[in-house]
């Protein structure tokens, strides 16, 4: 039976905890409405003029990502904070998460 665990009200992330006695396993799992985020990011995607800008001054703002997102991808082993993990992160962000991004572009 899933519980409340913790509730963030400056992000807006609620942790649930869950506990299998079958298993013996403790499972966390985090929920957060994205809804106005996304929506912004939108906003942001249909502006093709500031992703033009911001590549001619290598500058491109490619995606924002929610903290709900940046768990989800360092469960499946990508670091948003590692160098070493762009490719991976950039793939992920084009494959499950395209609502993130703020341009219309790929990035390979």
């Amino acid at each position: 039976m899933k519980r409340l665990f913790d509730h963030d009200p400056v992000a807006g992330v609620t942790t649930w905890y869950d506990y299998d006695p079958v298993q013996d396993e403790v499972t966390l799992s985090y929920q957060q409405d994205v809804s106005g985020f996304l929506d912004v990011l939108r906003q942001k995607r249909n502006n093709d003029e500031a992703t033009k800008q911001g590549i001619k001054n290598s500058m491109w703002h490619y995606a924002t990502l929610p903290p709900v997102v940046i768990m989800e991808l360092k469960q499946r082993g990508i670091d948003v904070f590692d160098p070493s993990h762009t490719k991976a992160l950039m793939k992920a962000i084009n494959a499950d998460f395209p609502a993130c991004k703020v341009t219309s572009k790929v990035h390979r």
